[in-house]
């Protein structure tokens, strides 16, 4: 049977009524309602680009960092109630980031890099500094990493933004 969930199409916007049909793969979504937000875009849509194509979007002045951080921001808030696998949010510094992503490609700071503005989730149990690290255990409810991941320092050093810690198993 079919599943009905709906999806903010930006910040106070229209809602946009999603199906997810069985037997569609990963269950993605099908648009069966549109509403497009200022600026052009169903939300919902975005969230499904690929890394390579925002960028594409990004250069052609179609879509910048802010708008995409936004639908994020918009699809995270719509779905995880639900879902519950976004415990730790960063939204104000991932739109502040966002924002001097978008400066980057008006060619400024030296331009945009590899992953310029492309949202980025990492696992709880990751460390990045000055952010919580529970390993998904309540053991470790208050612990704090000192030191960012090497995998992770990679992604921020090319321009991804860190937006949210999403869950894992204990101690994985």
């Amino acid at each position: 049977p079919d599943r009905d969930h709906l999806a903010r199409a930006d910040p106070g916007g229209a809602p946009v009524r999603l199906t997810f049909a069985q037997g569609q793969g990963l269950g993605c979504p099908q648009l069966t309602q549109s509403s497009t937000p200022k600026g052009g875009h169903v939300t919902d849509e975005l969230n499904y680009l690929s890394a390579g194509a925002a960028q594409r979007k990004f250069l052609a002045r179609e879509l910048s960092p802010v708008e995409l951080m936004e639908a994020t921001i918009a699809r995270i808030e719509a779905v995880d109630p639900s879902v519950n696998a976004v415990p730790i949010r960063f939204f104000d510094e991932a739109l502040r980031a966002a924002r001097l992503a978008q400066e980057r490609f008006a060619g400024k700071h030296g331009g945009p890099r590899p992953l310029e503005g492309i949202p980025i989730a990492v696992k709880d149990e990751v460390e990045v500094a000055g952010q919580p690290c529970t390993a998904g255990s309540l053991v470790f409810k208050d612990n704090v990493a000192d030191i960012t991941a090497a995998s992770v320092q990679r992604i921020i050093d090319a321009g991804g933004i860190i937006h949210v810690r999403t869950t894992t198993p204990a101690f994985c």
